[in-house]
C-alpha cells in the first residue's frame, strides 16, 4: 500500500496475477478503527506521510492534535509516548504501507495491554482486508469461468440448439442455475418435438378431410320435379360416412 494505492501481486503455477485499487482512505481506517475497543478512552488514529490525521471522529481529530507534534508528526519515529494526561504508542503500518499507526489512551491503564490492543487490531484489521482482497482472485477468475461457460450455453440454446447442454461443474448458485438451464432446454426440445408431431397430425387429418370432401356429390341430383340434397357433418375434423345419389 502506498498512500492510497493498494498493489496485491500474486504467483501460481507460473501465472502472475495483479490487482491494482485505489482505497477510500477514510472508509478503510474507519474499519480498522472499528475494531478497537474504546472501553477506556482509548483512540485510534493513523497519519500519512504528508501529516493527514485519520481518526474515528471530529472530536478525536482535536484531541490527537492537541497532544502536539511529537504525536501528528508523521516524521517522528514510532514508539511510546508518555504525557502528563495520556499515553500514546504508534507503530509502522503493517504490509509496507506508508502510514503510521496509534493510540492514545489516558493514563491509568497498563501500558503493555494499551500496546497489544493497538497492534492486534491494526494488525488483524488491515490484514483482515488485505487477505480479503487476495483471497478474491482465485475466486472471481473460477466464477467468471463458470459465467462465460454458462453464457456461451445460453446463447447456443437462444440459437435454436436445444440439443445443447451446459457443464454443470460447481454445487453453488452457479451450477443450480445451470441445471435449471438444462431442464429448461429439454423441456423445450420435448416441446418442439411435440409441437412437429402435432403438426403432422393436423397435415394428415386435413388430407383426410379433402380426400371425403371429393368423394361427396358437390350437386344436388336433380329429377323432373324433385332435386335431392344431401350433407355430411363429421363429429370431428374426418368422419367415417358418406353418401351419394343413385
Amino acid at each position: 500500500m502506498s498512500g492510497n494505492r493498494l498493489n496485491v501481486r500474486r504467483e501460481q503455477n507460473g501465472v502472475v496475477r495483479q490487482i491494482d485499487a485505489e482505497v477510500n482512505m477514510p472508509e478503510f481506517l474507519g474499519t480498522v478503527f472499528s475494531a478497537t475497543p474504546r472501553d477506556t478512552g482509548e483512540i485510534p488514529f493513523a497519519i500519512d506521510t504528508k501529516g493527514h490525521l485519520y481518526t474515528p471522529s471530529r472530536d478525536d481529530d482535536a484531541r490527537i492534535a492537541a497532544l502536539g507534534s511529537r504525536v501528528t508528526d508523521p516524521k517522528s519515529p514510532p514508539g511510546t509516548i508518555r504525557l502528563p494526561e495520556w499515553i500514546v504508542v504508534t507503530t509502522a503500518g503493517p504490509t509496507g504501507s506508508d502510514l503510521k499507526l496509534g493510540i492514545a489512551r489516558p493514563v491509568g491503564d497498563a501500558l503493555s495491554e494499551l500496546r497489544s490492543t493497538a497492534l492486534r487490531s491494526a494488525g488483524l484489521g488491515v490484514g483482515f482486508i488485505l487477505l480479503t482482497l487476495i483471497g478474491i482472485v482465485p475466486i472471481s477468475v473460477g466464477l467468471t469461468r463458470s459465467l462465460s461457460r454458462l453464457n456461451d450455453g445460453v446463447r447456443r440454446i437462444a440459437a435454436g440448439d436445444y440439443a445443447a447442454r451446459l457443464p454443470v461443474l460447481r454445487q453453488d448458485e452457479v451450477g443450480q442455475l445451470a441445471r435449471s438451464v438444462n431442464q429448461m432446454a429439454e423441456a423445450v426440445e420435448q416441446h418442439k418435438h411435440l409441437a412437429l408431431q402435432q403438426e403432422r397430425l393436423s397435415r394428415e387429418l386435413e388430407l383426410g378431410r379433402e380426400i371425403q370432401d371429393d368423394m361427396l356429390p358437390h350437386a344436388p341430383l336433380q329429377l323432373a320435379r324433385v332435386d335431392v340434397y344431401g350433407a355430411s357433418t363429421p363429429a370431428g375434423e374426418v368422419g367415417g360416412d358418406f353418401f351419394n345419389y343413385f
